[in-house]
């Protein structure tokens, strides 16, 4: 009865311009200071450019402690091997003088009309020519154009160029050519131009898998890797569409923002932002069926999708259906098409159920496992159903969906609330 109601009824990096340093710990605080503030992961980095003191970071518990230091005219902002062979991490330099090298992987800010020496240490790859906006790295990394939201709101941060270095086989930098406002504790600003940021990646591998383009998924099935959590995922080409060939597990929105794992109820019907769970709250069904999300995850502007993908429209599901139907449903209907050949149940009667016979299940490779979904209040049902969201809304409350039962041969198309917890499936950009 519960199921025949229920059927009725998607790293942000923000920079900021900033004399306020409330967030920071510093040993000094002199008015010719300059403060850089960037936030990568949730944790605020600053930068005060003085040619004489030492200061010192104390990050949050369970983060590491980063420390930085002045010397001369530039300015370093590092971090400890083990945190580069682990994470993200960026280096910040600035100068008044020519630069010897970026052989720290440092970011160079230009002051004034000061120009770029450029990189001896690293190979210059070109990602993209000309002005870049909302250019999102294959980390994860969101590189945009835009205001900056420290107390000084009229100061613009403006990204021209971005360039990919490497320095073949351990480490990746991208770099994001800028320009910048900085303001000192009194208000006094001075201008940073042609600065470039550089951020460094465990390994090129790792910065570049899962970025390829359609045309560079090859055949008709394969794996492609999330660089958001090194998670393995197989695709596979049905008509015209590239579909994900299992369920998304990711964790993080694409800008690195992390989603909550929910688990209690009455928390999951007060939701109204992104949230994911595990099937019955047990680790083990997420791993192997893939995660539960409500819609606001879906629809969130920061994107659950990897990098080169984005969750599959109610038209998108229309035409892999429509394509399905026509070439792949043999005497059945779609659903045995999609399903998998495993863990639909064994008391299936009729032979065009996905559970009666494995054998002719999956001509689509779609691979679709039963997996269960989570009522809006909380509650979970459907050990042997499977339901995705599509990314377009229906109401203000509803979205549309497609769900798979192991008792019925077509899928189905729903209209369920946007407090639901389903799968989601990805089709390639």
């Amino acid at each position: 009865m519960k199921k025949a109601i229920f059927l009725a009824g998607m790293l942000l990096l923000c920079f900021a311009c900033s004399k306020d340093d409330q967030e920071f710990e510093s040993i000094y605080d002199v008015s010719s200071n300059y403060y850089f503030a960037a936030n990568m992961d949730g944790v605020p980095l600053i930068i005060q450019a003085d040619n004489t003191n030492y200061y010192n970071y104390s990050a949050e518990e369970g983060e590491e402690s980063l420390f930085g230091y002045v010397a001369g005219s530039e300015s370093y902002f590092v971090g400890s091997e083990e945190d580069a062979e682990q994470v993200s991490i960026f280096f910040l330099k600035t100068f008044e003088n020519e630069p010897t090298d970026c052989a720290e992987l440092s970011t160079i800010l230009n002051v004034g009309s000061n120009n770029y020496a450029g990189v001896t240490s690293f190979e210059n790859l070109t990602v993209s020519d000309g002005v870049a906006i909302n250019y999102v790295d294959a980390n994860g990394v969101l590189w945009s154009t835009g205001t900056l939201d420290g107390d000084f709101s009229d100061g613009e941060f403006k990204i021209t160029e971005i360039t990919k270095y490497k320095d073949d086989p351990t480490t990746c930098v991208v770099k994001a050519r800028f320009s910048c406002t900085l303001y000192n504790e009194y208000g006094t600003s001075v201008k940073l131009t042609n600065g470039e940021l550089c951020a460094m990646f465990p390994s090129c591998k790792e910065a570049e898998e899962g970025s390829e383009d359609p045309e560079d998924l090859e055949g008709d099935s394969g794996t492609f890797v999330d660089a958001r959590d090194n998670q393995e995922y197989s695709w596979v080409r049905i008509g015209n569409q590239i579909w994900m060939a299992e369920n998304l597990k990711a964790t993080k929105y694409r800008n690195g923002d992390v989603l909550p794992n929910v688990t209690e109820n009455a928390e999951w019907y007060n939701l109204k932002k992104g949230a994911y769970c595990n099937f019955e709250n047990n680790a083990n069904n997420g791993s192997k069926s893939g995660l539960l999300y409500n819609w606001y995850a879906v629809n969130d502007d920061r994107k659950i999708a990897p990098k080169g993908w984005h969750v599959a429209t109610d038209d998108e599901w229309a035409e892999l259906l429509n394509y399905v139907s026509n070439n792949l449903g043999q005497s059945c209907g779609t659903n045995s098409a999609l399903a998998a050949q495993s863990d639909w149940g064994t008391n299936s009667s009729n032979e065009c159920f996905p559970g009666k016979n494995y054998s002719t299940n999956n001509s689509s490779g779609f691979t679709a496992l039963p997996g269960g979904y989570r009522y809006l209040d909380g509650t979970f049902d459907g050990d042997y159903d499977a339901y995705w969201w599509s990314a377009t809304v229906h109401t203000s409350a509803h979205a549309y969906c497609r769900y798979i039962w192991a008792h019925m041969d077509e899928v189905e198309r729903g209209s369920l609330s946007q407090k639901t917890g389903m799968f989601v499936r990805c089709v390639k950009d």
